[in-house]
């Protein structure tokens, strides 16, 4: 399995301009976007789409990057968590960047956090140990996500016995000693919990 586009359906509940508007707030910028079928006048459906850096080569990687836009975007359809969702064609293109911007795990965790704390104010941390319970991406001390960029490579020869080629740029995500790799354009470090809250 790979993944590099993710998309959201949004069937009701949002405008389109009120979407884009809180893309650019949270520094996510949308690759395409486009009507649904069903979509009408007086209610809106569309599907946005947000273009990885790299392909995603591991499933839970993936499901946290969803659960993740979900967070930022509640009026997305909840189904669009599953990474085997299919999405169907639409009507009318109603954007399309071609600059080709891309996101990634960190700006999107971090957009996340900050979308929770502009909801909830001072509570926003509930919503962040929320977030590890669901996912098991392990908090710092401070209750925040240990999602951390990693240079140089070298870093993670004590995580594993064989070498690996500088040039190789994975997520790992460490889980009682073992750990999966997803391709990318950094490296990237996602802590999976090994403690209950």
């Amino acid at each position: 399995m790979q993944m590099q586009l993710f998309a959201l359906r949004f069937n009701g509940g949002v405008s389109f301009d009120e979407f884009m508007q809180k893309c650019v707030e949270y520094n996510l910028p949308v690759l395409f976007a486009y009507s649904q079928f069903s979509s009408t006048p007086e209610q809106e459906r569309f599907t946005a789409v947000f273009l990885n850096d790299v392909s995603v080569e591991q499933p839970k990687a993936a499901e946290i990057m969803l659960d993740a836009l979900l967070v930022i975007f509640p009026e997305a359809d909840p189904r669009c968590k599953d990474v085997c969702q299919i999405y169907f064609g639409g009507k009318r293109l109603l954007h399309f960047d071609e600059s080709m911007p891309t996101i990634n795990i960190e700006f999107l965790i971090r957009n996340m956090c900050l979308y929770l704390k502009d909801r909830y104010g001072d509570n926003y941390k509930r919503k962040v140990i929320e977030f590890f319970d669901r996912t098991g991406v392990a908090l710092t001390d401070k209750k925040m996500l240990d999602v951390s960029v990693v240079e140089p490579l070298k870093a993670f020869e004590s995580i594993r016995n064989e070498s690996l080629s500088p040039m190789s740029n994975v997520i790992y995500i460490i889980e009682n000693g073992s750990y999966f790799r997803v391709r990318r354009t950094r490296n990237y470090l996602l802590h999976k919990a090994e403690r209950t809250i």
